[in-house]
């Protein structure tokens, strides 16, 4: 698997150890499109006669259907996070 380094960080940490200098290597690396795993939970709200989930992070509402109402993810789909509780 994978690890993520904060780049910057280590570049600190490198110019701490060597005297004020950059490391060449670090700055060359390529980089990844990530983002931090954000963990959620659907919040049940009763609305009339009407059950709606929001997402705990971003506060919008969980799919819809007519036939069965909220639609509760593994993943909220407005803001991506993970709604699993493994």
């Amino acid at each position: 698997m994978s690890r993520y380094i904060d780049a910057d960080l280590l570049q600190e940490d490198f110019k701490e150890d060597h005297g004020g200098k950059r490391s060449l290597m670090i700055d060359t690396q390529p980089t990844a499109d990530v983002r931090e795993n954000v963990k959620g939970e659907w919040i049940e709200k009763n609305i009339g006669t009407i059950d709606v989930c929001r997402c705990s992070v971003c506060g919008k509402e969980a799919l819809w259907s007519e036939r069965i109402g909220s639609v509760r993810t593994d993943f909220c789909p407005n803001c991506g996070a993970d709604m699993r509780t493994d």
